[in-house]
């Protein structure tokens, strides 16, 4: 996804580079949520339900599906894809604001 809208995450989110601790994934990740928000506050029944989806999977590590079924489709540990799906949920919410 970096890869993908690399420019645009330059241009338009740019605080996310100032937040230490912070790789290229876990931007993208934070971006993903954004773009995805943006989409999703056109509907409100979308919007609520993709949250639900993205909350109740970002609860419980060990009970986690969504995290268990992106181990099977990328090199990450669920660990790992437990924590992009957090940070896709804090930019789906917009609770990692841009300035």
């Amino acid at each position: 996804f970096f890869e993908m809208y690399q420019d645009r995450i330059y241009e338009d989110h740019l605080d996310l580079f100032d937040q230490e601790g912070l790789e290229l994934i876990n931007i993208a990740a934070i971006v993903l949520g954004r773009e995805m928000g943006k989409i999703a506050r056109r509907d409100e029944g979308l919007f609520n339900r993709i949250a639900a989806v993205l909350s109740t999977n970002s609860l419980d590590l060990n009970n986690s599906s969504m995290a268990m079924i992106m181990r099977e489709h990328f090199d990450n540990t669920v660990e790992e894809n437990f924590l992009l799906i957090k940070q896709i949920l804090a930019g789906f919410l917009n609770l990692a604001r841009s300035t």
